[in-house]
């Protein structure tokens, strides 16, 4: 009798040790869960700030070359003016390109031809 009572005694230590080992599997992969979904939302939101500086690069490079932007889309939302307190120079004027892409914003200033400039303020 004294034999059967140490193996069901045993038999339920062990049960306990199986269950405090799963909890503890499972509370890791819920913890590496929750920081693979954070690099996630990190590793999206670096890429939207590189390609708002792509395009606010790209509109830039299009005002001084042919004088003609890219219009607005649904994620993107992009603002051209004349940059505040600069020199013009020779035919040429300072100009602001701010870009909002999804929630991430970017801001460039360069020399472009002054006629490349739109009057309004926005996107030609």
């Amino acid at each position: 009798m004294g034999q059967v009572l140490r193996d069901a005694h045993r038999r339920g230590f062990m049960l306990m040790d199986v269950i405090g080992g799963l909890i503890l599997v499972a509370t890791l992969a819920t913890v590496l869960a929750i920081a693979m979904n954070r690099q996630n939302r990190a590793q999206q939101k670096l890429a939207d700030s590189r390609a708002a500086v792509r395009i606010a690069e790209r509109v830039l490079a299009d005002l001084q070359t042919s004088g003609k932007t890219a219009a607005d889309d649904d994620d993107t939302r992009i603002t051209i003016h004349p940059a505040e307190g600069a020199a013009d120079a020779r035919g040429l004027a300072w100009a602001e390109v701010r870009v909002a892409f999804r929630d991430q914003q970017a801001s460039l200033v360069a020399l472009v031809p002054r006629k490349s400039l739109p009057a309004e303020g926005r996107a030609q």
